[in-house]
This record gives C-alpha cells, sequence and structure tokens, in this order.
C-alpha cells in the first residue's frame, strides 16, 4: 500500500486484532517504540532466510528481542 513516511499506523491495526508478536529484518526506533508501547514484542529475524525457518526459530525461542541496536539509523537499511 502506498503511504507517506510516518502516515501508516499497522502497529494500531496489530494491536486492534491482538497480534502479540511481530518478527521482522528490519524496522526503524519509532516503530519498536510504537509496537512495543502497546505490549508488542518485536523480534529480529537474523537467522533465517524463510518465514518457514523464521516460524521455526520463533517456536524454538531462539529469536533476539529488538532493541536499539538493532534498529534502522535511515532508509534502505534493510
Amino acid at each position: 500500500m502506498h503511504h507517506s513516511h510516518g502516515q501508516c499506523t499497522p502497529a494500531d491495526l496489530f494491536s486492534a486484532n491482538g497480534i502479540e508478536a511481530v518478527l521482522c529484518n528490519g524496522i526503524g526506533a519509532g516503530a519498536v517504540a510504537r509496537l512495543q508501547a502497546l505490549g508488542i514484542t518485536v523480534y529480529i529475524n537474523s537467522k533465517a532466510r524463510t518465514l518457514k525457518e523464521a516460524i521455526e526459530h520463533f517456536d524454538k525461542e531462539t529469536l533476539e528481542k529488538v532493541n536499539i541496536h538493532h534498529t534502522c539509523q535511515g532508509h534502505n537499511c534493510h
């Protein structure tokens, strides 16, 4: 979906639908802060090349929770 930067609010949609966790390859600090404020845990997917592998790592609890060092510092970082 096309949108202006900062104008979409997927975190609100996730929260409204009971999403408790998000797996990502890259994410900005603002998005992480918003998701965490809504009680959604964010995991970085640095171990998996496919969605199936990511889910397997999630199920095994081997994914890292996102911290400030994982967040993007600008566009085109992932």
